[in-house]
């Protein structure tokens, strides 16, 4: 594989990343978020009707924010490709994190509707953010994740093994709140760290720790 075979790929993974954060932090924000701005200044959320435009500004939010968190993590194993082969797996890999976000566009409206989400966008109930964090630490110490993680590291049925790991992290949002940027950050980082180290198995296992914490003082 040459040299530029291996550049371009990785700096096309790169720029849509960028492009995505950029977006996110931006038109993204303001997309979705429904804000008042106060006589002060400050600015405080509103109730939201779930019409079908804006459900489809969710749907782009969510499609988005998963390209900006995943696409860096996904470098490692698109720079061992080349070719067709980088079109294929972008093609599948962009397919999965899409379908990822209409699932979870798909369970905010639900949550929503049911009355159990902030203006904040993340759960009310601190008994159900406790299990679902529990939930999703213990999952980090399944064999399926550890295996899952080792595929990723080689590069073997990447598409399907990095969705199966990542996408139980991806719900943690749903308790600090959707639009919270530093979460999203958090998130990506360990994502990229789980899949890119050669023991990535005990980072996650590490994180698995903290969340099940962190589940049980919420409960």
């Amino acid at each position: 594989m040459t040299a530029t075979g291996k550049i371009l790929p990785l700096a096309g993974f790169a720029l849509a990343s960028v492009a995505a954060w950029a977006y996110l932090l931006t038109a993204g924000m303001a997309l979705v978020m429904n804000v008042m701005t106060m006589p002060d200044g400050s600015t405080m959320a509103m109730p939201v009707d779930w019409t079908p435009a804006y459900t489809l500004r969710i749907f782009i939010m969510w499609a988005i924010m998963m390209l900006a968190m995943m696409l860096p993590s996904a470098m490692p194993a698109t720079a061992q490709l080349a070719g067709p082969a980088v079109v294929r797996f972008a093609a599948g890999y962009v397919t999965a994190w899409v379908l990822f976000a209409v699932a979870s566009t798909a369970m905010q409206w639900s949550l929503s509707a049911a009355g159990l989400l902030s203006l904040d966008m993340a759960l009310r109930n601190g008994v159900a953010a406790g299990a679902l964090l529990v939930a999703i630490g213990l999952y980090q110490f399944t064999p399926l994740m550890a295996r899952d993680l080792e595929r990723c590291y080689r590069g073997k049925s990447y598409v399907v093994s990095c969705l199966r790991s990542c996408a139980p992290l991806m719900l943690v949002l749903f308790v600090v709140g959707i639009m919270n940027v530093a979460w999203w950050i958090a998130l990506a980082l360990l994502v990229l760290g789980e899949k890119a180290a050669v023991r990535g198995v005990w980072l996650a296992r590490a994180g698995g720790v903290a969340l099940v914490i962190w589940g049980i003082l919420r409960l």
